[in-house]
């Protein structure tokens, strides 16, 4: 009789797995990265009054207010008579919110009157009279765009596990 026996001492390969599980369980490295492709998708979405994104560009202002917004903040855009609600949004001011832990981060502002611009495919108004307009519209570009930083921490850190093929590496 002969008996071929195989045996396969995968304690290297368990310790790496855990090892990559640990690893991509803390994203906060990749974090600012994140962020920082979140605020340049905003500072699009405003310089393009929302016309860049699948829901299109933002309902122009009614006359009334028009003229009122001519003499009280001449030159500026929609949604941006101060910039406070702006400056949030890209990150530039005190009224930014970046929360972040090992896996999640928040993103967003403490500027009150942004509720009223609320995000909806259906078009519904946003607060009081004020139209809807979206300042989240989000394409599958920018859904690449805030994964990429995502994806890179992951493949770093299989990387340093040993993860990854030798064509990889070459």
């Amino acid at each position: 009789m002969v008996d071929l026996q195989l045996r396969v001492d995968d304690a290297g390969l368990q310790s790496a797995i855990a090892g990559l599980g640990q690893s991509i369980s803390d994203w906060s490295g990749a974090w600012p990265a994140v962020a920082e492709a979140v605020h340049g998708i905003m500072r699009e979405q405003f310089e393009s009054e929302g016309a860049r994104g699948p829901l299109g560009g933002w309902t122009p202002l009614s006359k009334a207010y028009a003229e009122r917004k001519t003499k009280e903040y001449p030159g500026k855009p929609l949604m941006r008579a101060t910039g406070r609600l702006y400056d949030s949004l890209v990150g530039d001011s005190p009224d930014a919110v970046v929360e972040t832990t090992a896996r999640t981060l928040v993103l967003g502002t403490m500027v009150p009157y942004a509720a009223f611009s609320r995000s909806s495919a259906s078009g519904e108004r946003g607060g009081g009279n004020q139209p809807q307009r979206a300042l989240y519209d989000l394409t599958e570009a920018d859904a690449l765009t805030v994964g990429t930083p995502l994806h890179s921490a992951a493949q770093a850190a299989a990387k340093r596990l040993g993860f990854g093929s030798t064509a990889d590496s070459k």
